[in-house]
């Protein structure tokens, strides 16, 4: 019998080209649309917009460093599966934006969305041009590393994949790092979660 396929081999097999919104100079798979295919694949998947505590403890939908430059964080869970993503509000050139209005900040939140559904497998071959020019030369590989720490079976083998890509990951930048970091967090904490349900 086929083994049958796991939640990013279903979302990375479907065709994105004719869902892509432009920004500036830069492409997007459309959030709604993202969305909608996720839940009826999936009936059972969310998202959260993350708050954070102001100064005075007031709860908003965004955290800002000393600078002026501004986060969001959203959190999508596809299958027991979450994938978390904090993202820098932005302009259509891909420049930090200080002190941004609320639509900014909507704007930011959406682009974290699709980020998000992009490491769960929808659009991560599309996406992937966004980053390319953070990612410099490297983007190929961080996304094939992200892919095969996506499709792994073992803690283990998150170790292994991370281990066998050492002299790599020493020549990335401190964000592609990071990237990299989250993507072997999430993994292994998604095959935990996974060994749980499967114990229970």
């Amino acid at each position: 019998m086929a083994q049958a396929k796991t939640t990013f081999e279903i979302l990375a097999n479907v065709d994105c080209s004719g869902h892509i919104d432009k920004k500036g100079k830069f492409s997007f798979v459309s959030w709604a649309w993202a969305w909608a295919l996720v839940k009826q694949k999936f009936p059972n998947a969310t998202f959260v917009k993350h708050t954070f505590n102001d100064n005075q403890d007031n709860p908003l939908p965004f955290m800002r460093d000393t600078k002026g430059h501004t986060y969001v964080e959203v959190s999508v869970t596809i299958e027991d599966n979450t994938q978390s993503e904090i993202f820098p509000v932005s302009d259509n050139n891909n420049q930090s934006i200080t002190h941004p209005d609320s639509m900014a900040v909507n704007t930011a939140l959406q682009r974290a969305l699709v980020k998000c559904l992009a490491y769960h497998g929808l659009g991560l071959s599309l996406y992937a041009g966004e980053d390319l020019p953070v990612m410099g030369d490297h983007g190929d590989d961080i996304n094939r590393i992200i892919n095969l720490l996506a499709n792994s079976k073992t803690k283990e083998d998150c170790d292994q994949i991370f281990k066998a890509e050492t002299d790599l990951i020493k020549r990335l930048t401190e964000p592609e790092k990071a990237d990299l970091r989250k993507s072997y967090t999430n993994a292994k904490s998604r095959i935990a979660a996974q060994e749980t349900k499967q114990a229970a």
